[in-house]
């Protein structure tokens, strides 16, 4: 493999350019699995804001908004830990008793749901049901704390 010059390239340069090549395939990957799982899956959405999560300039994510919801699709292979999984859990939780404290029936409360890719990677997360903007904010505050979470563990096992 030479570059334009004819030169061959160095080890170090052979080697970024697969990790970059490797890098670029996975998120191709990632997309395909996304739109798997939404054909599979289609149905039909109350209207949604868009707001990306960002690390740096990176767009890690992107949260949809609703009226009674709102998900959080990651751009980038995303395992959570268990612990911030409890802590989402959590969070949940609390939204559900303050709901079940103002007489917000048991069926109609907060609602977690995680979508998972069949390779353990989460292709989305849902938080249902949420009425309130106290609630929206809350919720949205926790997904946003999990994508940022997931993404620094995941620089720091040396994936980009």
């Amino acid at each position: 493999m030479g570059s334009e010059s004819g030169r061959l390239l160095t080890r170090e340069e052979l080697l970024e350019y697969l990790k970059d090549r490797l890098r670029s395939l996975e998120e191709e990957i990632r997309i395909v699995k996304s739109m798997i799982a939404l054909l599979e899956g289609v149905k039909p959405r109350e209207q949604e804001e868009q707001e990306p999560i960002l690390y740096g300039k990176k767009k890690i994510a992107i949260l949809y908004k609703a009226s009674s919801y709102i998900r959080l699709v990651p751009q980038f292979d995303m395992k959570v830990p268990e612990e911030a999984m409890e802590y989402l859990e959590e969070t949940v939780s609390q939204i559900r008793e303050k709901q079940a404290k103002a007489g917000v029936p048991e069926e109609e409360r907060a609602a977690l749901h995680v979508d998972e890719a069949p390779d353990g990677g989460i292709v989305e997360i849902r938080i249902a049901n949420i009425k309130s903007t106290v609630e929206h904010l809350k919720a949205k505050a926790a997904l946003k704390y999990i994508a940022e979470l997931a993404y620094e563990l995941r620089r720091a096992r040396g994936a980009q």
